[in-house]
């Protein structure tokens, strides 16, 4: 980036933390729709949950989550897979019209979600932003 020009980025914290709280809403949301037996609904809102929180890891993946070193990268990394099994049995649930099923998967989804967002809140967005600044300086 030119030295010259400010900044208008927001922060990388401030972007994927944006991003997490998104997709939490986007949970409960989906978790309405189940609730208020609109399946269909919930079908379309499940698809494209599914798809951005699938984009939003992958990205993590590719991008963060080699700036960290053993356990906490690791961690991470296993969170993620169990965030994608729970996707699964959510969403075949809802695909199956199994409403109490879909919203107890969805349940444990979002606490997962939840408990992960928080703890790449306390590991990775540290190591990001020191990395951030080390390229800019």
């Amino acid at each position: 980036m030119r030295k010259d020009l400010p900044d208008t980025r927001p922060p990388p914290r401030t972007g994927i933390a944006a991003e997490h709280r998104g997709l939490e809403s986007e949970l409960f949301e989906l978790a309405h729709r189940l609730t208020d037996d609109r399946l269909g609904d919930a079908e379309l809102t499940f698809a494209a949950l599914r798809s951005r929180l699938l984009d939003h890891m992958a990205l993590e993946e590719e991008t963060m989550f080699p700036l960290l070193d053993g356990e906490p990268g690791a961690t991470l990394r296993r969170e993620h897979g169990v965030i994608r099994d729970l996707l699964a049995v959510t969403g075949a649930a809802i695909a199956a019209g199994n409403r109490g099923a879909g919203l107890a998967a969805l349940g444990r989804l979002a606490v997962c979600v939840g408990e992960h967002s928080d703890r790449e809140d306390r590991i990775l967005y540290p190591v990001v932003t020191s990395a951030t600044s080390a390229l800019e300086r």
